[in-house]
């Protein structure tokens, strides 16, 4: 059904997939080309961004809602037009004066089949109608479709991608496991499961559900040591070396 399950079942080790980048070392804002450029020049298999559509609805690699945190202005991501937000700098002493907010098709264009890709999409109130036409135009344009997989806390989100019969997999992500989890991991929709690593006291609950795994937030050591095997199909972490150090490269 899915072309990335191809990929999966040629995994020998998790990949390795940097969470927004790597911002720190050498420092840059987060979700944006250079961050990504640093995971991929440290060892990341792929990358972890998060999609919103701007006020003209493009879209656009970027995490908060608001503008406040990392451009230091006030209003929404969805009030500016892309023309506008590419205008902004990065308020962070870890920007240069070049780097930008980078749109979707951007990071495709710059890296390609080079990495995998892991597209969070963040909670919207509206229709994500659009938002997924554009994106499945962009997957197929740089043709990606076996390098991709989609994820939401949104259940929402999830079925209205499935309603396009799109042979990308969605993943759900959670951070709890209580009853709404519970049931909505058990969805046909929700192919692919993205528990926070807090939830790694709960994996023989969650290997019960025969779904690949991806877990969130993973960034010790001693974290690593549990999740190396299969159904886990890739970790996200904020710390690729130490990634890199516990598993392996794929052969």
């Amino acid at each position: 059904m899915f072309p990335f399950l191809k990929t999966i079942e040629k995994l020998h080790q998790p990949l390795v997939i940097s969470h927004r980048g790597i911002h720190s070392q050498p420092p840059c804002p987060e979700n944006t080309i250079p961050a990504f450029r640093n995971a991929l020049e440290q060892g990341a298999d792929g990358i972890e961004l998060d999609l919103q559509l701007t006020g003209d609805d493009e879209i656009i690699v970027f995490h908060d809602y608001q503008l406040k945190r990392l451009m230091d202005i006030s209003g929404r991501l969805n009030q500016f037009s892309l023309k506008e937000l590419q205008r902004l700098k990065f308020c962070s002493e870890k920007s240069d004066s070049q780097t930008r907010i980078p749109t979707l098709k951007s990071v495709f264009r710059e890296f390609g089949a080079a990495l995998y890709y892991n597209l969070e999409i963040k909670r919207s109130t509206g229709s994500y109608r659009l938002l997924i036409d554009n994106l499945l135009q962009l997957i197929s344009r740089y043709q990606l479709v076996e390098r991709i997989w989609v994820s939401s806390f949104d259940s929402r989100f999830i079925r209205e991608w499935y309603g396009r019969n799109t042979n990308i997999p969605a993943a759900l992500l959670f951070e709890w496991w209580n009853f709404f989890s519970k049931r909505n991991c058990k969805r046909p929709e929700a192919a692919f499961l993205h528990p926070r690593v807090r939830l790694l006291k709960k994996i023989d609950r969650l290997v019960q559900l025969q779904k690949p795994i991806c877990f969130w937030d993973v960034n010790r050591e001693t974290d690593f040591e549990v999740i190396t095997q299969p159904p886990v199909f890739a970790v996200i972490t904020d710390d690729v070396r130490l990634a890199r150090s516990m598993i392996p490269r794929q052969v």
